[in-house]
């Protein structure tokens, strides 16, 4: 027999084991093994019954009904399925990734769906209606720039982003191009302009509060707080916290869904 590593997101940590002819197994701890799907809580997480196996250096995926080696080992890093696909990635030593381009995409069947040409990948799931047709895209980084492939790795957002950030509430981008935030939608259009940049950021009062200066001036605006909370990932703020930010020229407010309704100038 030959030893195994497993791994899911659903595991707290690998999982040791062996491969019995030609099959994937786990170990428990009188020696005993068994097929994965005995641990019920994979059966329910595993997307496609797959789950990450480890066979020497390089990484598969293997079926946990069948332990049967599904996608053979050939990868340095893979990701769990999330639904039809997951990500991989060469080059990774020591739990560090190289800054070459080598991520992609594979679906089950092992096929590379998205070359290993990418320095990073993460992905965007878009379901159009309930239960029904669904659109997949990927944020992937080329060298320091983002933007946004679709299944068949054509280019929707250029690549041009410092930082690019799905939320999905509104199912809108939350881009940084050089020191500028805003936002947009998975057609490319600006729906919140390039005008913002932070200023500060300090815990007073037990209140966040962000800003952006403009020749000295400094203004507290208590507006829908949506576009800095999903750049910043602070998901427990209520919304009458005082938040402060603003554009270069103008301050705006938006709604929940960035549709601006007031703005004005900025007092020089």
């Amino acid at each position: 027999m030959k030893k195994c590593i497993f791994a899911h997101i659903s595991l707290e940590e690998p999982v040791e084991g062996f491969i019995k002819e030609g099959k994937a197994y786990f170990e428990d701890s009188k020696g005993n093994l068994y097929l994965p799907s005995e641990d019920r809580l994979l059966v329910y997480e595993c997307d496609n019954g797959l789950i990450e196996v480890k066979i020497g250096r390089k990484w598969g995926y293997a079926n946990i009904h069948t332990g049967e080696i599904v996608i053979p080992p050939q990868w340095d890093w893979v990701s769990s399925f999330y639904g039809e696909y997951a990500h991989v990635a060469n080059r990774y030593r020591n739990g560090r990734h190289s800054r070459t381009h080598e991520h992609g995409v594979i679906n089950t069947k092992g096929k590379c769906v998205i070359p290993l040409e990418y320095a990073d990948c993460s992905r965007i799931t878009i379901w159009l209606k309930p239960g029904e047709r669904k659109e997949i895209f990927f944020i992937m980084r080329k060298g320091s720039v983002y933007g946004v492939i679709n299944e068949k790795n054509e280019v929707v957002i250029p690549f041009e982003y410092t930082k690019i950030k799905y939320d999905s509430d509104s199912k809108k981008l939350i881009c940084k191009k050089r020191r500028r935030y805003g936002v947009l939608d998975l057609e490319g259009r600006i729906i919140v302009p390039f005008e913002y940049t932070v200023y500060d950021y300090e815990w007073k009062s037990n209140k966040y509060r962000f800003g952006v200066m403009k020749k000295g001036n400094k203004k507290l605006l208590k507006a829908e707080a949506r576009l800095l909370r999903a750049i910043f990932g602070i998901n427990d703020a209520p919304d009458e916290e005082d938040y402060t930010y603003f554009a270069e020229k103008w301050m705006a407010f938006y709604d929940k869904d960035f549709n601006k309704i007031d703005s004005e100038p900025m007092s020089e």
